[in-house]
C-alpha cells in the first residue's frame, strides 16, 4: 500500500538455493520452512556482511501420502523412521522431491530422523511435490513425502484433483487429544501440534550491513585535523569520514567567488 509501483518478482526455488540467494543484493525476502541457527547468522555477517532476520509466519506441515490400492494408510512414527532408515518390514519407499537440498527432505533428515541416516539406496527423487504425487498414485510400494501448502488448500480446485489421486497418511499423534492416537496434516491439528511434522514458515528479511560508525571529523587548523585524524587512528578507528568545507565539497576552489564567505565552515 506504501509502494503501490512495487512489482514482487517470486521465483521458487529448493531451500538451499534460496540460501544461496542470500549473496545476491537483489534478494530481499526469502520464505522458508526454517529459520537459521545463531551460527548460520554469524557466518552470513562475517562472509558476506549481511545479517539476517527472520520470524514465524505461519505454520506448515510436511504430509505422507500413498497409493489409494494400498491398505495401510495409518503408521506409527517409529515406522516412518524405520521406512527412511531402510530398516523397515513394510514395502514403502520414500520419495521426495529431490534427495539433497530441498526444505521436505531437509526436515526428514533433522526433524523425523534426528541425526539418524537416511538410506539413500531406497530414496526416489522426484521434481517437484506434484510429480511426488503423481508418481505415488502410479506406484503401491512407495510413500511420499510432499509439503501440506501442495496438496491442503479445500479451495484450490487443481490441488484437490491432485489429491484426489492419492491418500493421506495418519501418524501417531504427539500432544495428543484425550482419547486420540493418530493425528494428519489437517489445519486444526497443525495448528494445536498434535500432528507430528509440523514446522514453520519463516520469512527471512531486513537484509542489509549493520551500521557502519565512524567519527567525522574535522575542525580547527589544519594542523589541529591532523593531529585528531592521527589521535583516533592511534585508538584503533579503522576509518574516518573527514569534514570539509562547503566549497570543498562541491568542487570549488577557496578563493572562488561562488566560495565567498563559505570558506572553512561545514
Amino acid at each position: 500500500a506504501l509502494q503501490p509501483k512495487t512489482k514482487i518478482i517470486v521465483r521458487y526455488k529448493p531451500e538451499a538455493a534460496c540460501w544461496e540467494d542470500l549473496y545476491d543484493d537483489s534478494t530481499r525476502m526469502l520464505i522458508v520452512t526454517r529459520k537459521l541457527s545463531a551460527g548460520e547468522t554469524n557466518y552470513y555477517y562475517d562472509s558476506v556482511g549481511v545479517y539476517p532476520e527472520s520470524g514465524q509466519l505461519a505454520y506448515d506441515a510436511v504430509a505422507l501420502v500413498v497409493n489409494r490400492q494400498v491398505s495401510d494408510s495409518v503408521f506409527t512414527q517409529q515406522q516412518v523412521v524405520a521406512m527412511l532408515t531402510g530398516k523397515s518390514s513394510l514395502p514403502y519407499k520414500p520419495v521426495f522431491d529431490g534427495n539433497q537440498a530441498t526444505a521436505n527432505f531437509r526436515y526428514a533428515n533433522d526433524s523425523i530422523l534426528k541425526g539418524a541416516a537416511v538410506d539413500l539406496s531406497r530414496i526416489t527423487a522426484a521434481k517437484s511435490g506434484r510429480e511426488v504425487v503423481e508418481f505415488i498414485a502410479q506406484n503401491p510400494n512407495h510413500i511420499g513425502f510432499v509439503g501440506v501448502s501442495a496438496i491442503g488448500n479445500p479451495e484450490d480446485t487443481a490441488q484437490q484433483r491432485l489429491r484426489e489421486k492419492v491418500r493421506i497418511v495418519w501418524v501417531s499423534c504427539r500432544n495428543c487429544a484425550s482419547g486420540q492416537v493418530y493425528s494428519h496434516p489437517a489445519q486444526e491439528e497443525i495448528l494445536y501440534n498434535r500432528y507430528p511434522y509440523t514446522r514453520g514458515v519463516y520469512p527471512t528479511m531486513y537484509r542489509g550491513r549493520l551500521w557502519t560508525i565512524r567519527p567525522y571529523s574535522g575542525f580547527g587548523t589544519p594542523q589541529e585535523t591532523n593531529q585528531r585524524f592521527k589521535y583516533l587512528l592511534g585508538i584503533n578507528e579503522k576509518a574516518l569520514t573527514i569534514a570539509f568545507d562547503l566549497p570543498t565539497q562541491i568542487g570549488y576552489d577557496s578563493d572562488a567567488p561562488q566560495a565567498r564567505g563559505s570558506v572553512e565552515k561545514v
